[in-house]
């Protein structure tokens, strides 16, 4: 593996001490790693074209993450997943990374790019979710109060109150169904990240064997 991306990935372990697959406080120091690194690793104003040239491979991680209502199919492995989407992204975009070797030894570090990326998109997706569901739930709460399905516009974003009251205007059985639409959009998402951040913990597990000697040795 790259030795600068070697690194960048260990220090990722700095932030997330103990990693567990379904603890709730080690999730969220998963997460909060995540973040921190996405944004150093793509955000960041000096690779401007970067997330778009991963774009494809984040996206197809994020559909193999999405359970269909219903299913009950083992989890797809989403590290393989991401080599796959990785082995269809053109050779232009290995440059992207500073020459990293998308078909070599970088390939891990692309891979958790990749899943950071989704995690990225999943935390965005989640809010919108969650943002909609609040809406629908308080016009359901109005009845049929005119006055209150106004004030709803003051509360939420401009989009998501017009939906609500677009549902709110179809009638109680309209509204009722985009509610339960919405629900489970949002256990969707939820159940989306969980798997993404999953998948990043054992990585980070997988790191932290060697990560010690690995910073060792480039001292």
């Amino acid at each position: 593996m790259n030795k600068r991306f070697t690194l960048l990935l260990a220090s990722t372990l700095t932030l997330v001490p103990c990693v567990g697959r379904s603890e709730t406080p080690q999730q969220a120091a998963v997460h909060a790693a995540v973040r921190k690194q996405y944004a150093r690793l793509v955000l960041g104003d000096a690779r401007p074209q970067l997330r778009a040239r991963l774009q494809p491979a984040v996206q197809g991680v994020i559909k193999a993450a999405t359970a269909a209502p219903g299913a009950t199919s083992a989890a797809p492995d989403l590290m393989a997943v991401a080599r796959a989407e990785i082995a269809k992204l053109p050779a232009s975009t290995q440059g992207a990374l500073g020459g990293m070797n998308f078909s070599g030894g970088d390939i891990e570090a692309a891979c958790f790019i990749v899943l950071m990326g989704a995690v990225n998109d999943t935390d965005k997706d989640l809010e919108m979710q969650m943002a909609a569901t609040k809406a629908l739930t308080d016009a359901k709460a109005c009845a049929r109060s005119q006055a209150c399905i106004d004030q709803l516009k003051t509360v939420h974003s401009a989009a998501v109150a017009r939906q609500a009251t677009q549902a709110w205007a179809a009638g109680p059985a309209a509204l009722q169904s985009a509610s339960d639409m919405a629900s489970l959009q949002l256990q969707m998402a939820q159940d989306r990240l969980s798997k993404l951040l999953a998948t990043l913990s054992n990585v980070l597990k997988k790191i932290s064997d060697t990560s010690d000697s690995v910073v060792q040795n480039l001292k």
